[in-house]
C-alpha cells in the first residue's frame, strides 16, 4: 500500500485508457470503475505488463445510475485506506433522448450526476490522503451553451434531435466546469487540488455512433 492510488472512470477506452496506462507506468496502483466486465478484463490484461507487482482493481458500476455511483464510491472508500487521484473521465454523447431507470436524461446522469455523486462519496478519503487531486474531464462543447438553469436542466428529459444534441452535451460539461470551480472553492487546496480539463478533439469512442440511432459512452 506504499504506492499512490488512482481511480479512473471511463478507462476501458480512449483517453481514460491512455491515462490508466500512463499512471500505471508512473507507479500508481490503478482502480478502474467500469460498466462492461469484458472491456474491464481486457484493460486489466493490457495494464498488467506495465503495472509490475501493483494490483489492478476493477469496480463494476453503471455511473448513469446515481444509486450505483454512490454505492461504488462507498465500495472504493472501503477498499483503499488512501486515495491520491480521482479522474472523472467517463462520458456519453447521446444523439437522442434516453432516460435512466431513475428518471434522469442519460447524458446528464453519466456526464454530471454520476461523477458528482462518486466524488462526494470519496471526498473525505481524498482529503485524508493529502495532497490529493481530482480531475474532471470537460469539453469545448460547453461554449455552445448560451443559457443555463441547473435546477431545470438536471430534470429535463425532453426529446431532441442529433443536431440539438451538441449544446445539450455541452450543457452537461458546463455544469461539470461550474461544479469543479465550486468544489475547488470549498476544498482546502493544500489537501485536494481540483481541476477540469478540455482534452480537445480526439479519436475516441465518444462519437462512434454518430451515424446510428444509439448513444455512445466510455465505460
Amino acid at each position: 500500500m506504499d504506492r499512490p492510488i488512482a481511480v479512473i472512470t471511463g478507462a476501458t477506452s480512449g483517453l481514460g485508457r491512455i491515462a490508466a496506462l500512463d499512471l500505471a507506468r508512473r507507479g500508481y496502483r490503478i482502480g478502474v470503475v467500469a460498466r462492461s466486465r469484458t472491456r474491464a478484463d481486457a484493460l486489466v490484461d493490457e495494464l498488467k505488463p506495465v503495472a509490475g507487482d501493483a494490483p489492478i482493481d476493477v469496480f463494476h458500476a453503471d455511473l448513469g445510475l446515481v444509486s450505483r455511483a454512490h454505492r461504488v464510491g462507498e465500495e472504493i472508500a472501503a477498499k483503499y485506506p488512501r486515495l491520491d487521484v480521482l479522474v472523472n473521465n467517463a462520458g456519453l454523447h447521446a444523439f437522442s433522448q434516453r432516460t435512466t431507470a431513475e428518471g434522469f436524461a442519460q447524458m446528464t446522469a453519466v456526464n454530471y450526476l454520476g461523477a458528482f455523486v462518486l466524488t462526494q462519496a470519496l471526498t473525505s478519503r481524498l482529503a485524508a490522503s493529502a495532497p490529493a487531486r481530482i480531475v474532471n474531464v470537460a469539453s469545448e462543447a460547453s461554449r455552445q451553451v448560451t443559457t443555463i438553469a441547473p435546477a431545470e436542466d438536471l430534470l429535463n428529459v425532453d426529446a431532441y434531435t442529433r443536431r440539438e444534441s451538441l449544446p445539450l452535451y455541452g450543457r452537461t460539461k458546463l455544469m461539470t466546469i461550474m461544479w469543479t470551480q465550486e468544489l475547488a472553492r470549498r476544498l482546502d487546496p493544500g489537501e485536494v487540488t481540483v481541476n477540469c480539463c478540455d482534452p480537445g478533439f480526439n479519436a475516441t469512442g465518444l462519437g462512434r455512433d454518430l451515424l446510428a440511432p444509439r448513444s455512445c459512452s466510455a465505460s
